[in-house]
């Protein structure tokens, strides 16, 4: 999925990020990179859920134009993982989340970076279809007490395997949380189809200070 956010006034002041739950990117390197050179308009940022890299396996991660930014590496189970990448043009600063982590049930990374007059602080989120949802919740709301402030322009992405899809108490509950700290769901499309059934499990949440477009994207 690729979104851009651009300022209301200026519309020359786009933010371009690309999402992908990669699901293992040691074999999807050179297809990513073909992706990216293809693409007419350059992410600024790409973030990649589900990388499944270890610590020491990520730190030599490398696409053509683009640095490790953020990241986060599952220690005691295979697989999982989140990691953003971002364009080497933009100066931008690495915030540590790893002590809000758990693995399987709440993954995160996140960057603050300046792009024209652009402020933005990402976060980005994966939580595995077995990781358990109550503790998600509480985790998801330590990080939005501890880091939202007025006049700040929050992005807020990943694969949370939570069907917006489907009207439940699941989608309710997180949009109940999204609402008491200002941020709305901006993806209203399947994002992924499997047998002529859609799903919306990629979430991209945002202060509304910029507008979003968001388009679909396949790895």
């Amino acid at each position: 999925m690729e979104l851009t956010a651009h300022s209301e006034t200026k519309r020359t002041n786009n933010i371009i990020v690309f999402h992908q739950n990669i699901c293992s990117i040691t074999n999807k390197l050179d297809e990513l990179n073909i992706d990216l050179q293809t693409n007419p308009t350059r992410p600024h940022l790409i973030c990649l859920t589900e990388h499944h890299l270890k610590e020491t396996e990520i730190i030599k991660l490398s696409l053509d134009g683009y640095k490790l930014i953020s990241n986060f590496c599952r220690e005691e189970f295979q697989g999982g993982g989140v990691c953003i990448l971002i364009s080497n043009n933009i100066i931008a600063q690495t915030i540590d989340l790893k002590k809000f982590c758990h693995e399987k049930i709440f993954e995160i990374c996140a960057t603050k970076l300046h792009i024209k007059k652009i402020k933005l602080i990402v976060l980005y989120i994966y939580r595995a279809p077995t990781g358990n949802l109550k503790q998600f919740y509480n985790l998801l709301e330590d990080i939005l007490n501890h880091f939202l402030q007025p006049n700040t322009t929050y992005l807020i992405c990943g694969d949370l395997n939570i069907n917006f899809c489907i009207r439940s108490k699941d989608t309710l509950k997180l949009e109940t949380l999204m609402n008491t700290f200002n941020l709305t769901q901006v993806v209203d499309f399947p994002t992924r189809i499997t047998n002529n059934n859609g799903t919306l499990i990629d979430t991209i949440l945002w202060t509304p200070h910029y507008m979003i477009k968001s388009m679909s994207s396949h790895i």
